[in-house]
């Protein structure tokens, strides 16, 4: 046991000097107090102000669901280190990153004195999971649910049919893409709560509209919104 662990100490201590971490961001080279992101990253990320309420969120949804609150932490722009940052997390197993990620944005969520009593992070389709290995939305809300002392619920919301990407989608066709994919199982655990869905990115917000269409039948159910980021401006 002793020498296993050993060797695993020997081998990271290997790679850290021949293949050095780099920034998710800008892909530099981090140096031994950096974590994830260089200090210049980290420092400059485009956070929206306030990231609670901001008026360019609520146009995407035009008001089509009464959300207690609807929140984006970051500004995704084509090109830029935020398009970096979400590659890594979704597509390069990046999971302490989407963690990490998630505590940065409950920080300030907890700033803007955010509260819920349960963050349920927005499903992908078992295909997906198996393929990815993990959800990068469930990691962000337990990094959120870290900061805030909030519980994250799994299981309960579930995306029962497995739908084409929707990358290249308007808000219609994304809306009859994903119409009837999700499903809400023991109705009673949520009722009377205030639930905030969790989700990495904020685009035509059709996904947030289908979940909310089942999720209404729950009496006295409040339901924000938490994106990490907002696709478009």
């Amino acid at each position: 046991m002793h020498l296993q662990s050993f060797l695993k100490k020997l081998f990271t201590a290997f790679a850290s000097v021949f293949f050095p971490p780099v920034c998710s961001g800008c892909k530099s080279n981090l140096s031994g107090f950096e974590k994830f992101l260089c200090s210049e990253c980290l420092n400059n990320l485009p956070v929206f102000e306030p990231v609670l309420g901001h008026p360019i969120h609520g146009q995407v949804l035009g008001g089509r669901m009464p959300l207690e609150h609807l929140g984006c932490f970051l500004r995704f722009t084509k090109g830029s280190r935020v398009q970096n940052i979400m590659h890594g997390m979704k597509y390069e197993n990046r999971r302490e990153l989407a963690l990490f990620l998630g505590e940065l944005f409950g920080q300030r969520l907890k700033q803007e004195g955010f509260v819920c009593d349960i963050l349920i992070p927005v499903p992908v389709h078992r295909k997906k999971l198996k393929d990815r290995g993990y959800n990068q939305a469930a990691l962000i809300a337990y990094g959120i649910g870290t900061v805030l002392g909030i519980p994250v619920s799994e299981g309960n919301l579930i995306k029962n049919r497995y739908t084409q990407t929707q990358t290249k989608l308007n808000r219609e066709q994304r809306m009859l893409n994903l119409k009837g994919s999700f499903e809400l199982k023991n109705y009673e655990n949520f009722k009377g709560k205030h639930v905030a869905l969790v989700d990495d990115v904020l685009t035509t917000g059709s996904t947030t509209e289908n979940i909310w269409e089942i999720m209404r039948e729950v009496p006295q159910l409040k339901i924000s919104a938490l994106y990490l980021c907002h696709a478009r401006d």
